[in-house]
């Protein structure tokens, strides 16, 4: 998502470098060398400050509830209770893709993750279990 993220501000970046100079010639101005040269770096230096911020999807268990949210940094948006687990499954999808899927006590599933192989699938599945086991106040 974050890459994503970057592509896009990228590619905006490029569309106004080159609308900006493009006003100029068709003013019939000279593009001013200092003005090119920002016009070029003020957004790749921006674009390179975004990528040692951390942006990512966290999924939190507090008192046995998971939190979802997105992580910006320090900030935390879009935070949303999903509520109680009640069990951990490994399934395989129709692509033939393995599926770590977390059903809720609403009965709501939630698709984590999605590997190729079972070998590594069955690594992340005891690794959550044993995260959410560890998160239970009772235990």
């Amino acid at each position: 998502m974050k890459n994503m993220a970057i592509g896009c501000l990228l590619i905006i970046s490029i569309f106004l470098a080159q609308y900006f100079i493009s006003v100029n010639v068709d003013e019939g101005q000279a593009t001013d060398s200092n003005a090119s040269i920002l016009i070029f770096v003020a957004p790749l230096l921006i674009i390179g400050a975004l990528l040692f911020v951390p942006f990512a999807q966290i999924i939190e268990s507090k008192d046995g509830e998971l939190t979802m949210f997105y992580q910006l940094g320090a900030l935390r948006l879009r935070q949303r209770k999903l509520g109680k687990v009640r069990e951990i499954l490994l399934e395989q999808n129709e692509l033939r893709y393995y599926c770590i899927r977390i059903r809720m006590s609403t009965d709501e599933v939630l698709e984590i993750e999605q590997h190729p192989t079972l070998d590594f699938a069955t690594i992340r599945l005891d690794e959550f279990k044993y995260l959410l086991e560890a998160a239970e106040p009772n235990k």
